[in-house]
This record gives C-alpha cells, structure tokens and sequence, in this order.
C-alpha cells in the first residue's frame, strides 16, 4: 500500500460516484420505476447471472485462485459510466443507462462481498473472508458508493444549477487522480504486470463477450423495447472497472485481485465498441 492507493484511488472513487449523482434527478428515478421490469432485469443480471459467469469462466481458463477471485469481482462490480456515453454513440437511451448504473452501484453493496465470499469458499482460498470481514467490506462500500452518490443526487436537487457547474471539473479531476494512482501503482508492481494481465485478459474478453449475449438475451426474454436494448445490452456487457480496482486494493487489501478489473477496462472498449457498430448496422437495415 502506498500515497497512491491509499490516498489517491480513494479520493478518484468518491469523486466518480459524486459525479454520477450530480447527474440524476429524482424524476429520471420515478420514470424508470414506472417501467420496472427493466430495472429487476439487469439487476438480477448483475446479482445472479454475471457473477456466475465470471465464476464459471474462471474455473474454465484454469485461472489462478486470487485472479478468479478477481473476475468474479469485476463480474459482481455495477455498471460503468462509461457505459452512457456508449449509449450515446448507439443512439440508446442514456438517461436509462445512468439510471441503471445508479442503481447498480448501490446493489453492488451486497452483491460484491457475497459474491465474492461465496467465490472464496469454493476456490479455497483462505483470505478471511469471514461474515464479519465482509460485512466490513460492505459497509466500506456504502462509505465509498453510495454516500457520495446520494450527497451528488442531494446536490442536484436542491441545487440544480450549481450542480451542472460542477458535474464536469469533478468528474475531470477524479479521472485524473485515477490515472495519476493506476501509473504509481503500475511502476511500483511491475515485475508482475505482463504475466498477470497475460493470464486475466483471455478470461475477462471471454467474460465482456459472454456478459453482452446475456444482456441481449435479457432484452429478448423481457420484451424490452427496442429503443432500450442497447442501454440494456451496454449497461450489462461494461463494468465499472475503477470501482472494482478499488475494492481489490483498498477494500480487501488484496492487490492481485485488480488485474482482471484492470484487463476487462480495456477490453471492454473494444467489446462495446463491436456492439455498438453492430446495433447501428441492425438498426439502420430495420429501417
């Protein structure tokens, strides 16, 4: 542990989470609620379904036990803002997309620590991942999570211009805090980078890929509209990759377990990018 991630990731984390509720009314809450069958879906999804699949793409590729660990993490982490301005490109629905990715974060409360105690116990790893530890683990979250992101949606409502002021510089500046540590922490532990992210990267492409299939499998099994879809399939196929390196540093104290939330960053662009291209091929020879 070092000023890099003791400090600085924190302070990125907060700021991100903050930046997401400036962005949020409480009526982009009421409308989406109105629909709830959107909401339940990806929210079993992210609960059930992807930590399952992180687990069993793990086991599948042989990973080590502390990577597995870390899929399963970055399987159980919420959506990624990154995952609106994806939307955005696909012509989806964004206000859908930060709604879910809200919503998400603060469901992540539980579904991080069980999913990855339940991970722990069957790869036999001995972390200490005792009810107590996680109940640490998530109470650590809500401090980081979803406090910040109710003090920004606060803001937003009693506050609504200043709150559009500041929605930028913050989230500016918490990406930059969040680059400045991942560099410190990559110069730091490099000797173990290359042979890491070699093994994490195959599984978390496998993941991202598998993660997008199941998002559209939802759509279909719903009934989502199609407008939605791609808001859906994005909101499920890309994690919040600076939350999960967070929890796997700070959180369990286990830095090994960032690898794969830092592999599935990348890929995940990629992943995303291919799908959005392919809505629009689809959405325009539909038209």
């Amino acid at each position: 542990m070092n000023f890099a991630t003791d400090t600085l990731l924190p302070i990125a984390v907060v700021g991100i989470m903050f930046a997401l509720g400036l962005t949020l009314r409480l009526e982009d809450f009421r409308r989406t609620l109105c629909s709830p069958r959107i909401l339940v879906a990806v929210l079993f999804n992210q609960s059930v379904l992807l930590p399952i699949l992180g687990f069993s793409v793990a086991h599948l590729l042989r990973l080590e036990p502390t990577l597995s660990l870390g899929v399963v993490l970055i399987a159980s982490a919420p959506g990624g803002s990154a995952s609106s301005l994806f939307t955005y490109l696909g012509k989806g629905d964004v206000m859908l997309t930060t709604v879910l990715t809200a919503a998400s974060s603060f469901s992540c409360l539980v579904t991080i620590p069980v999913a990855v105690g339940l991970a722990n116990g069957l790869t036999l790893q001995k972390l200490g991942f005792d009810f107590l530890a996680l109940s640490k683990i998530a109470l650590a979250l809500f401090a980081a999570v979803a406090l910040p992101a109710l003090a920004g949606i606060g803001l937003r409502h009693w506050r609504p211009v200043l709150s559009t002021r500041m929605s930028g510089p913050c989230i500016g500046a918490s990406v930059a805090f969040f680059v400045f540590a991942i560099i410190w922490a990559i110069f730091l532990s490099w000797d173990h980078i290359p042979e890491y992210l070699g093994q994490s990267t195959p599984c978390v492409f496998l993941l991202s890929l598998m993660a997008l299939i199941t998002g559209l499998a939802i759509c279909r099994a719903c009934s989502i509209e199609e407008e939605r879809r791609i808001a859906v399939i994005l909101q499920t196929g890309m994690r919040n990759s600076p939350l999960a390196i967070f929890t796997a540093i700070v959180v369990f104290g286990v830095p090994e377990m960032a690898f794969p939330a830092a592999a599935y960053g990348i890929v995940q662009l990629a992943t995303a990018g291919v799908a959005v291209l392919a809505w629009r091929a689809y959405a325009l020879r539909g038209q």
